[in-house]
């Protein structure tokens, strides 16, 4: 900025020495010696000066216009002149001049054009007007030829003043060779400045307007600068300054990111803020910013992350360049009805900046976030939540943020076309898989991917709603903490109210988000859940087996698709159900009917004789059902399950896969059975509990198993009971010899 005001003083003080000179001699005399007078002038500022005429003005003002005025660019850079214009009017005050005071009425540029540029070498090509080394130069030629000292200005500055100065229609051009994405150049363009009283000594009030590349409506700047001083030291420059930018369209500027993280494809931004003090004591920022309907891109998978987003934000902050030191006195942030308050400051910002920020937000409404963030179509919420917390540290050291979320009623309601989706992405692991959004690197792990977070960041906080609906089902005095190392998360003290009249669940989960797929670990334990309302949770319809459950589960995996569920998921527990039902099938039934037909008995009559009444329906109710059970290689192991009721119980292990198909060897074991009265029919085997119980199978979908009795097992079993009689009988025959005669055949009739 320095620079390019010493460059724009030079310029000035040539001129008015050019302007100041010639007003004495007639436009003839002027034009006659125009080459020497820009030869002369050439030599001030280092540059070749062309200019197309020069008109002496008196019934206008005395002065003279220059048109079509150009000045070369430096060696090295581009061919196009550095600066070009269409004319030049300036209207000289004589009596101050003759007092070597250089004081002008208006100076007039009309559509001037400036070319800025910075080479590979990241020099300037206004470097050599202030003395600076020729930037096509070489570091030896630049020991041979010693670089051309511009004249000294200063004497010349010290009573510089024009009572107004004015550019119409002006357009300054950047070109960066050092950064890709300003190598094609940046434009300001329709740039209209005027000053009133601008001299060097004094305040100058200024109005300046311009548009970027033409993707700003109106960029505009009011107020006052200065005194600058004839040393021209920017630090200390005061100012008042009104920034007002009604629309500057986002979705061009693009074009100057050379890795963007989102794209932007439409909004703009607004601002209306006032600056004023100077940089050295300190500048107060205050006033508002404001974007307007933001819609981004992830380059990625080119979906939509965020789609007519809006801030307003209105800002109180003052910066210090001595100090090099931010304190945002407020920041106060409103989008989709939140409102979000920042304070705190910015140490050292200039070199490796360090920070404290505090903040907190009012209750947040979350109706409505859906339609801005379409990652969340076909999530209804409703309800509110607030934050609170703050942010510390230094990028270069160490990040640490606390943030506290609290809600007095949170609500989400998920479409049932999503929670398909769910169920078919995922099967039964769907509630392992929402239990498990946290969690820890769990055996076998897999590789790692790029970390989401930076390895510095350290966040810390607690969560707390007082009561919630998620898919109707209500839960209260949900409560955790958290925190992150890094990208390893981990969810402590866990517990909620609810899924149940008198449902209570706790748990800890952690993760390490830096593993693709993400590895996660928890143990979670919960008493008097009501499986109905979990299952509404992540299924449309009724699950397979309804009751009040009681559970503990230790669980560790990577990755929530199938198939790194099968790869993964490892963990074990334990449950048991209380006075529930399991759906899509009626054991009893199944069961009794396969006998019935087997040995031709009416199922009426075989109920009889098994002492079971039956109900036609596609449900078994029970009492109780408990077990233990563990989960690898996609398959849940259900070890030593039991299901209780008044005149029958089961028992069974097996399998049940992620894919939803089972494999069990179950027995209905029998409480009250009487015989036939004309026909003994012995169907049935003694467990090792001297119960009768009855063989079967469960193979195939778990939504609609079939049932199989084990036929096999059943005459192995009546065969066994027939040869156990026998045995008995030849012990009493044989006597005390009995059992050491019969040991070679129980061997063979394995009795």
């Amino acid at each position: 900025m320095k620079k390019l005001l010493s460059i724009l003083c030079m310029l000035f003080v040539v001129v008015i020495l050019l302007l100041g000179a010639a007003v004495a001699f007639s436009p003839f005399f002027l034009n006659k010696y125009k080459d020497q007078i820009l030869a002369r002038a050439g030599e001030a500022v280092n540059r070749s000066i062309r200019l197309g005429d020069i008109r002496l003005t008196i019934f206008t003002g005395l002065g003279v216009r220059l048109k079509d005025v150009s000045v070369s660019n430096a060696p090295g850079f581009r061919s196009e002149p550095m600066l070009t214009m269409e004319s030049l009017d300036v209207k000289i005050k004589l009596l101050p001049l003759l007092a070597k005071q250089l004081q002008a009425d208006r100076i007039i540029f009309q559509t001037p054009t400036i070319l800025i540029e910075k080479n590979k070498a990241g020099l300037y090509n206004f470097d050599d007007l202030i003395g600076a080394q020729q930037a096509s130069g070489s570091a030896d030629a630049a020991e041979k030829q010693e670089p051309h000292a511009p004249a000294s200005a200063d004497d010349l500055l010290a009573g510089f003043f024009v009572s107004q100065l004015e550019i119409s229609d002006g357009v300054i051009r950047y070109y960066d060779a050092q950064t890709a994405y300003l190598e094609k150049g940046l434009h300001i363009q329709e740039l209209d400045f005027s000053v009133q009283e601008l001299s060097l000594e004094r305040p100058m009030p200024f109005s300046l307007r311009f548009s970027i590349d033409h993707y700003a409506d109106d960029l505009q700047l009011t107020g006052t600068l200065g005194p600058v001083g004839t040393e021209i030291t920017v630090d200390i420059v005061p100012l008042d300054v009104r920034v007002m930018i009604p629309k500057l369209a986002l979705k061009p500027l693009m074009g100057f990111v050379e890795e963007p993280v989102y794209i932007i494809e439409d909004g703009a931004l607004t601002i209306n803020t006032n600056i004023s003090g100077d940089p050295t004591a300190g500048l107060t920022i205050a006033g508002d910013v404001a974007i307007h309907k933001l819609t981004l891109r992830d380059p990625e998978d080119n979906t939509i992350f965020t789609q007519g987003f809006s801030l307003d934000s209105t800002n109180n902050i003052s910066v210090s360049l001595t100090r090099q030191k931010i304190v945002i006195n407020n920041i106060d942030l409103a989008v989709n009805r939140a409102r979000v308050t920042l304070s705190g400051n910015v140490d050292t910002f200039m070199d490796e900046p360090s920070f404290s920020i505090s903040y907190s937000s009012t209750a947040i409404p979350l109706q409505g976030w859906d339609r801005i963030l379409p990652m969340l179509e076909g999530i209804t919420m409703d309800g509110s939540i607030k934050a609170l917390g703050s942010v510390s540290g230094s990028f270069e050291t160490k990040i640490t943020a606390v943030c506290d979320i609290s809600s007095p009623n949170f609500i989400m309601q998920l479409e049932d076309d999503q929670i398909a989706s769910l169920q078919e992405d995922q099967g039964l692991t769907d509630v392992l898989a929402a239990d498990a959004l946290a969690a820890d690197r769990g055996a076998a792990l897999p590789p790692t991917s790029k970390p989401l977070l930076p390895e510095n960041l350290f966040v810390k906080g607690a969560v707390t709603i007082d009561k919630g609906l998620v898919n109707q089902v209500p839960f209260s005095e949900l409560k955790t903490d958290y925190t992150t190392v890094g990208n390893r998360v981990t969810v402590t003290n866990f517990s909620v109210k609810g899924f149940g009249k008198n449902g209570f669940a706790v748990g800890t989960f952690s993760a390490d988000l830096a593993s693709d797929p993400l590895a996660y670990r928890g143990q979670l334990k919960a008493t008097r859940i009501d499986l109905a309302a979990v299952q509404k949770l992540v299924a449309p319809t009724q699950g397979l087996v309804e009751g009040e459950c009681k559970t503990a589960f230790r669980f560790s995996g990577a990755g929530f698709e199938l198939e790194d569920l099968e790869k993964h998921l490892k963990g074990r527990g334990n449950f048991k159900v209380n006075n529930g039902l399991i759906n899509n099938v009626n054991l009893k039934e199944e069961i009794l009917s396969v006998l019935a037909a087997k040995y031709g008995i009416p199922l009426a009559a075989l109920s009889q004789m098994a002492g079971i009444d039956i109900i036609e329906s596609e449900q078994t109710s029970f009492e109780e059902f408990y077990g233990v059970f563990k989960v690898a290689d996609g398959s849940i192991l259900v070890q030593d399950s039991t299901i209780t009721s008044q005149d029958h119980g089961f028992s069974a292990s097996g399998t049940v896969g992620f894919n939803q198909q089972m494999d069990m060897r179950a027995r209905m074991i029998l409480k009250k059975v009487t015989d036939a009265p004309k026909k003994k029919i012995t169907y049935y085997l003694i467990d090792e509990k001297n119960r009768k119980y009855i063989p079967f199978r469960l193979r195939g979908s778990v939504a609609k198993p079939e049932v199989m009795v084990d036929v096999k097992a059943l005459i192995k079993g009546q065969a066994g009971q027939v040869l156990e009689g026998e045995k008995k009988k030849l012990k009493e025959k044989l006597g005390p010899a009995g059992e050491e005669i019969l040991k070679p055949l129980e061997d063979i009739f394995k009795f």
